[in-house]
């Protein structure tokens, strides 16, 4: 009976740190193509293919696999907390290669973390200046076409929201277990108190909440309402500034004599559109 508990038990812890590493991954996968759509838009429509995509997301698999099932050969170990109805990583093992893994696995945790929050912050800063050039080339148009319409991107927006969104949920689910490894791995507890324990349990719960949470974001997210929500704000933060901007950009169109002409490069999987301004003397 014993024999079978343990075998639950690193089923269990298994699944938990197998699906928290694949989700993982799999953000970093999606914060990377967002990159590569807007950043650099030749190298994606050259280099990201459904083959390589697919290649991508069966390699996070068999990665996944191999690194949570290290425990159960011998490098890593898996614990039952109490009450006894939870398993994960022993956080606190002071063995030589047990801690060597649970810092393994926190380094996997932080690196991702960081490489997402990067690939995001790049991401905003190349919208914000697609959208200035946009919004130059909308403001001449209203002044010399009477062009009314506001132009932002919608697909790049949406794309962003939702990485931003599934991005938020992984870090409030991931920092934390992040921590107690890290403070597992320097503690000089020989025996761990009841508190620092119940700790554990609360982080382990709070990443076992991750992999439910972001499918839920991804389909709520993809519904017309929500997304509808999102574009109203986006347009009311534009409109904030449209009455200093219609009034101040015409003159400086004048000033330059540049007429600003817009072309849009769809990219081929996600159907992001860049947009790419150049300048000409009339």
């Amino acid at each position: 009976m014993e024999e079978i508990s343990k075998h639950l038990c690193n089923t269990f812890a298994l699944l938990i740190a197998f699906f928290s590493v694949c989700s993982m991954l799999i953000l970093l996968t999606m914060a990377v193509e967002c990159l590569l759509s807007i950043g650099y838009p030749y190298v994606y429509n050259r280099q990201v293919t459904r083959r390589r995509a697919l290649m991508s997301h069966i390699s996070i698999y068999v990665f996944s696999l191999l690194f949570c099932v290290m425990p159960l050969v011998g490098f890593g170990d898996y614990k039952q907390y109490q009450p006894g109805t939870w398993c994960f990583i022993n956080l606190h093992d002071s063995s030589p290669q047990n801690k060597a893994f649970s810092l393994l696995y926190a380094a996997l945790l932080t690196l991702a973390i960081l490489a997402v929050v990067i690939c995001n912050v790049v991401v905003i800063i190349n919208l914000s200046k697609m959208y200035r050039l946009t919004r130059s080339h909308t403001i001449c148009s209203i002044r010399s076409q009477g062009i009314t319409q506001s132009s932002y991107h919608p697909e790049e927006l949406d794309h962003l929201a939702l990485l931003v969104l599934m991005t938020l949920s992984f870090l409030i689910c991931s920092v934390p277990v992040t921590v107690r490894v890290y403070g597992g791995a320097f503690s000089s507890h020989k025996c761990v108190p009841w508190d620092e324990e119940q700790r554990d349990l609360s982080a382990i719960r709070f990443l076992s909440v991750n992999p439910i949470v972001n499918p839920w974001v991804f389909i709520i997210f993809r519904t017309s309402l929500f997304r509808k929500q999102v574009h109203k704000l986006f347009a009311k933060l534009c409109m904030s500034r449209a009455s200093w901007t219609t009034e101040s950009a015409p003159v400086s169109c004048r000033m330059h004599g540049t007429d600003l002409e817009t072309a849009a490069t769809p990219c081929a999987s996600n159907g992001i559109h860049l947009e790419v301004t150049s300048t000409g003397g009339k």
